[in-house]
């Protein structure tokens, strides 16, 4: 799922002791392909130009392995994440307004962003019985995303007809849903 979300990301996991251990991932983002997906569900925009940044990212988390054996078994963690996501946008906006019977041309750019802090629960299983040192961990889990998203939004003037566009800026927390598979080496 990590890709779709345009995040790939390496993980170093280390144990502290027999029942807890730490991990840490850096990553890279790209194009958010899921959150675009939504957003052109919901909108009716032609982007013309697109030109997608890329931008470190991190999570942050706290294991407890529940048989007593760090790195192996079942585990719950408390993750903490942060992503940031930003593309430059140039859009060309064509109109007729009907008042003065003249044609509209005009060029707009903007830079659409998206920050993400998320804070998680998680329940997985890292299992180590499929080749030599290499390992699989299952996981499932939820959480909240306090997230500052900046976006196109499109408005036509009836009176004028002529199309124009604006930044809206959103500030919210969304609950988040997270299950995924990461392939793992040990060493």
């Amino acid at each position: 799922m990590l890709l779709l979300n345009g995040e790939i990301p390496l993980y170093y996991e280390r144990a502290l002791n027999t029942s807890f251990s730490a991990e840490i991932a850096l990553g890279m983002t790209f194009k958010d392909y899921i959150g675009d997906l939504w957003r052109s569900l919901d909108e009716d925009l032609e982007k013309d130009n697109q030109k997608i940044n890329s931008h470190f990212s991190y999570k942050l988390a706290l294991r407890y392995y529940t048989g007593g054996v760090a790195l192996d078994g079942f585990y719950f963690a408390l993750e903490y994440a942060n992503r940031k996501h930003t593309q430059d946008l140039s859009i060309d906006s064509y109109g007729y307004n009907y008042l003065t019977g003249t044609t509209h041309t005009r060029t707009y750019n903007f830079v659409e962003e998206q920050f993400h802090n998320e804070f998680k629960m998680i329940f997985g299983a890292q299992e180590h019985d499929y080749w030599d040192n290499f390992f699989l961990d299952y996981y499932i889990g939820v959480g909240i995303d306090k997230r500052k998203i900046s976006s196109i939004e499109y408005h036509q003037e009836n009176t004028t007809g002529i199309n124009t566009y604006r930044l809206e800026k959103i500030e919210d927390t969304k609950p988040r849903f997270y299950l995924g598979i990461k392939l793992g080496f040990e060493f």
